[in-house]
């Protein structure tokens, strides 16, 4: 239950504000669809170098380990939108790679427990459950994020502002979800 729980968290806290990242690129700092595209892709491509490296570390040291150090090495390089502004849009990019390098280490180190924690027995059933209740999480966390944001900006704050305070959320809010996944027991690796 504590490895549901955990799941939930993440899927609020990385949904709370991550989707509304677009929306932060196009109004605030007036990028293209184009560019905004241009630069996300870097995601995706770091993804796809990580995997190997991130399966044996999972393989190495457990999957709880690495999920953790993954996840924190993530956390920190979101930190830096925190600090976008229209004059140093390149941070992007390493916001994008790193994420993509390192969300990838947290993916495997969490599926990778999800299947060792489930009796094979029901393990179809575990997943659905688990899937079901981080996607309901997940589902609920946006419409809170924009009422926030619509909220903030309805009060005359800058939304430059606004954008980095809820980016700032996520690496806090994810971090400390992490002491719910260091209770969750892992068997030892030989």
């Amino acid at each position: 239950m504590r490895f549901i729980t955990f799941a939930a968290l993440m899927g609020f806290t990385i949904n709370l504000f991550g989707p509304f990242l677009p929306v932060f690129m196009y109004e605030q700092l007036h990028i293209t669809v184009a560019k905004a595209n241009w630069i996300l892709r870097f995601g995706p491509l770091g993804a796809a170098v990580a995997f190997p490296a991130w399966g044996k570390l999972s393989d190495k040291y457990g999957n709880i380990p690495t999920a953790i150090v993954a996840l924190a090495l993530w956390q920190v390089f979101a930190l830096i939108l925190c600090f976008v502004d229209t004059g140093n849009i390149w941070l992007f990019y390493i916001v994008s790679i790193s994420g993509g390098l390192f969300s990838t280490g947290y993916g495997i180190g969490i599926f990778s427990l999800l299947l060792k924690l489930m009796p094979p027995d029901s393990r179809t059933m575990g997943i659905a459950l688990f899937v079901s209740i981080s996607c309901l999480a997940a589902a609920v966390a946006p419409p809170l994020g924009g009422f926030i944001i619509t909220w903030a900006k309805a009060q005359g704050y800058n939304p430059l502002t606004i954008y980095h305070f809820a980016f700032l959320s996520a690496p806090v809010f994810s971090m400390l979800s992490c002491l719910v996944l260091r209770k969750v027991p892992e068997e030892k690796r030989g």
